[in-house]
């Protein structure tokens, strides 16, 4: 998505691109509810059923002109409302829960001014550039704005890490929450640029995007190293990445500097897949334990090749509850914690999902 042009795709790992988006201009944001694309700009909301053939406009239930971000966690859709006097007197944080179609407003704060969002199973977390971190245990219905120690509340960007919350401050670096963003400590050794802008994880690898920089660590934020080969007046302002390459979106830091538009680098020399010895040979899913849990549980889970990976919660009836884990991960062996504390007692399913390899067990939460 691009300032100025459109939406483009590309099908080749970014060798190649289609323009795909006319008139589609200063996309904020992408998402997807399962095979439908959705963009949001400044004035629009759309939604694409045909990987960017043709969009429809969704603006319907939104009585508000500017977004300002957007984002989704595989089920429901979040979108920050520009100040506008003209449709809406107050900036505010609507949810939707039916791809669209309603919207319900969950935030309002005249300061409000979220740029990003980050998922987790039921936990929303929101970066605002003025407030700091906004929390949500509850899947968009309730927020909450902690920040102790989050001496920054300049947040550009916001990331998830197994249960560390990570948070990209303009000006301070990037500080580390272990207790589900109520509490907030800096981890900026190594981090020499602390202009952060975007944030992503990969594996056991976080990456920070700096104005002018970007850097990588692999223990959590305790150390870092500077990756940023091949890279000049780089703004780096969005990350993501595909099975094979980290890109990384990237602005100019003054109008007469050049090296802006999209950037590649093969995540084989740059992530922490390459040191380890003993990859796993199969996918597999082991086993929660404990088992019954209460409230918090264990899930170790083996990738035999990188891809998406997606785990999911479902009652007995079949409903989905919760996403524990929904991002492209490299072959590797991890560990993830689910805390059910937003659930009654009963028997649940949990099912991982990545490439073509599928497979479910049972767990029992007991209050």
């Amino acid at each position: 998505g691009t300032s100025e042009s459109g939406i483009y795709l590309s099908t080749t790992s970014g060798s190649e691109w289609t323009f795909v988006g006319t008139g589609i201009k200063s996309v904020c944001g992408f998402t997807t509810i399962g095979t439908d694309v959705y963009a949001a700009n400044e004035y629009q909301l759309l939604r694409s059923t045909n990987n960017g053939s043709s969009w429809t406009i969704l603006n319907t239930g939104l009585p508000y002109s500017h977004f300002l971000a957007f984002g989704g966690d595989g089920d429901n859709l979040y979108i920050q409302t520009f100040f506008d006097k003209q449709y809406y007197p107050v900036p505010s944080l609507a949810r939707s829960t039916d791809s669209g179609a309603t919207w319900s407003n969950q935030l309002s704060d005249p300061d409000l001014a979220i740029v990003a969002f980050a998922f987790n199973g039921i936990n929303a977390f929101a970066a605002d550039i003025s407030k700091g971190v906004y929390r949500s245990t509850d899947k968009g219905l309730n927020w909450s704005n902690p920040n102790n120690g989050l001496t920054n509340t300049n947040v550009q960007a916001v990331a998830i890490k197994d249960v560390n919350v990570f948070a990209g401050t303009y000006g301070s670096g990037v500080f580390i929450s272990t207790d589900n963003g109520s509490n907030w400590a800096e981890v900026n050794n190594g981090l020499t640029n602390k202009l952060v802008k975007s944030l992503i994880v990969i594996g056991r690898d976080i990456f920070a995007g700096t104005q002018g920089d970007v850097f990588r660590s692999s223990d959590n934020g305790t150390s870092w190293t500077n990756v940023s080969e091949g890279m000049s007046n780089a703004d780096v302002i969005s990350f993501f990445a595909d099975e094979t390459f980290l890109y990384a979106g990237i602005g100019t830091i003054s109008y007469t500097s050049t090296g802006g538009g999209l950037w590649k680098r093969p995540l084989s020399e740059i992530t922490s897949v390459k040191e380890s010895h003993q990859l796993p040979l199969s996918y597999f899913l082991q086993q929660n334990y404990p088992n019954p849990f209460n409230p918090t549980t264990t899930i170790n889970y083996s990738l035999a090749k990188p891809g998406n990976v997606k785990i999911s919660v479902y009652d007995i009836t079949g409903s989905k509850v919760a996403v524990i884990v929904n991002e492209y991960k490299p072959a590797g062996n991890y560990s993830v914690q689910f805390n059910g504390s937003n659930l009654a007692s009963g028997i649940y399913l949990y099912r991982l999902e990545s490439g073509n390899y599928s497979d479910a067990k049972k767990f029992i939460l007991m209050k």
